[in-house]
């Protein structure tokens, strides 16, 4: 059986939920783990109440009164999409101060977050995530999403970036969990 460097990548994001799940906090129980009737975080067994906040279209003097709002009815984890255009809007230059401010009001107030970096998002957003550069750099649409080598390049380079920003946010930090991109077939 021989796999693409699609598949690789979809085994990588398992791999990082799979060490999120196996990661110590404390040291006496795994950080998450599940049973048919509920999640255990912490040693703590709870069901997830999640809800959708997208960070990057929302001012960021608002977003601590949405997730205070979006806690007091309930929800206990928040899921937000990660989109590359939003953070590399000039290639090589990253600003992830939106995504941190973002992280550390969801810890302030107990909530959990699910994190999905892109590379495609879609969530009906410019380009689908991905910034404009990438197509001066000659990556067409028609390779977008293929396990073709420039295309794949610049996935990678994505992924450096904001991979290690989203890991010191982990579950023992507060961060419940990474999913890959979103949209159809991926």
């Amino acid at each position: 059986m021989s796999l693409t460097r699609q598949d690789l990548r979809f085994f990588a994001i398992v791999l990082v939920s799979l060490c999120i799940n196996l990661s110590q906090k404390g040291g006496a129980h795994p950080a998450i783990t599940y049973d048919p009737d509920c999640f255990t975080i912490n040693g703590r067994d709870m069901a997830i109440y999640s809800g959708s906040v997208h960070y990057f279209r929302t001012p960021p003097e608002e977003l601590k009164d949405i997730l205070i709002k979006a806690k007091a009815a309930g929800i206990n984890t928040i899921q937000t999409m990660v989109p590359w255009n939003f953070h590399e809007r000039r290639k090589n230059q990253f600003d992830f101060s939106e995504l941190e401010h973002f992280l550390k009001c969801c810890a302030e107030l107990g909530l959990y977050v699910t994190a999905r970096p892109g590379e495609y998002i879609c969530a009906e957003w410019d380009n689908a995530g991905y910034p404009d550069w990438l197509i001066a750099e000659g990556i067409m649409n028609s390779s977008m999403r293929t396990n073709e080598r420039p295309y794949l390049d610049w996935v990678d380079h994505w992924y450096s970036h904001v991979m290690p920003v989203l890991a010191k946010h982990l579950i023992t930090n507060g961060l419940a969990a990474l999913s890959g991109s979103g949209g159809f077939d991926s």
